[in-house]
């Protein structure tokens, strides 16, 4: 072998060992676990791909979510530089946005952020008063409402317990919005009237949960037509608490059509569709 020939068999290696110093890559960022990340076309992970090997050159980068678009952009790589990208674009809630992929995305964004525990106050029928809100799982969670009352004379407990499942979180008119399913039972006792007063209520209900902050009292009508005493006081109560609770950054009413049955003494005192509202704060 010639000098000539050796030399450039030994040059040829020494570059290709040492090309990885001016290789083209590229690092695609996302914050989204769920998230799908393409590479001109070709699926290259999920929340994040780096040390992405490219040539030179005009790149197409695309994220889905859900199977929607929540980034799409050409992408330029030098000649031996690296590039990072961050692909985890927020959408400002007081912009209308016409993407779906990124309203879902930041609608996501904020539910995960507002917390998995909420206080409040709920406008039903026999189960109104304060409420709280628990979710230990992403879409599933449990909320208990009641009230107590007691003087030398009469007393008045009420408790409902149900699951609440969400089915869709999402941006609508500018504010985070959430679309649940409810299933409860309701019991109470009243010696607020004669003879002592018992009921039972069975429901399933659609809800509607949405940013409420600076919104003033929520409705605080029901369906039913049975209001006594300890109803309205309980109603007042609830809406001059929902009146200081919107004050908060993190309040939400929700608001819920559904039907029920409800059984006072025994005997039946309502059937149909019924209408409930309420307010809570979420940390």
């Amino acid at each position: 072998m010639s000098k000539t020939r050796f030399f450039i068999t030994v040059t040829f290696f020494i570059l290709m060992s040492f090309s990885y110093l001016w290789a083209e890559n590229l690092n695609i960022i996302n914050e989204n676990p769920e998230a799908e990340i393409y590479l001109d076309g070709v699926m290259v992970g999920k929340e994040a791909a780096y040390n992405l090997n490219v040539t030179p050159g005009s790149h197409h980068v695309r994220v889905v979510l859900q199977g929607n678009t929540v980034f799409s952009q050409i992408v330029e790589v030098e000649y031996g530089k690296t590039k990072s990208i961050n692909t985890t674009h927020f959408v400002d809630i007081k912009t209308d946005m016409a993407n779906k992929g990124a309203k879902i995305q930041e609608a996501e964004r904020i539910r995960e952020a507002k917390g998995d525990l909420a206080l409040g106050f709920y406008l039903g029928d026999i189960s109104s008063g304060l409420s709280m809100k628990w979710f230990p799982f992403k879409d599933i969670g449990f909320q208990a409402m009641g009230w107590w009352a007691s003087n030398p004379d009469s007393s008045l407990t009420s408790l409902e317990i149900r699951p609440v499942f969400t089915l869709v979180n999402t941006i609508a008119f500018n504010r985070p919005m959430s679309l649940y399913f409810a299933l409860g039972s309701a019991s109470r006792a009243s010696t607020y009237v004669s003879p002592k007063e018992t009921g039972e209520l069975l429901e399933a209900v659609l809800g509607f949960e949405f940013s409420g902050a600076i919104v003033g009292i929520p409705l605080s009508s029901t369906s039913s037509a049975y209001h006594d005493r300890d109803s309205n006081i309980m109603a007042s109560a609830v809406g001059a608490g929902g009146l200081a609770l919107s004050f908060f950054e993190n309040a939400y009413i929700d608001v819920e059509i559904g039907i029920e049955r409800m059984m006072i003494n025994n005997n039946l005192r309502y059937e149909g569709v019924k209408f409930s509202t309420g307010l809570f704060f979420y940390f």
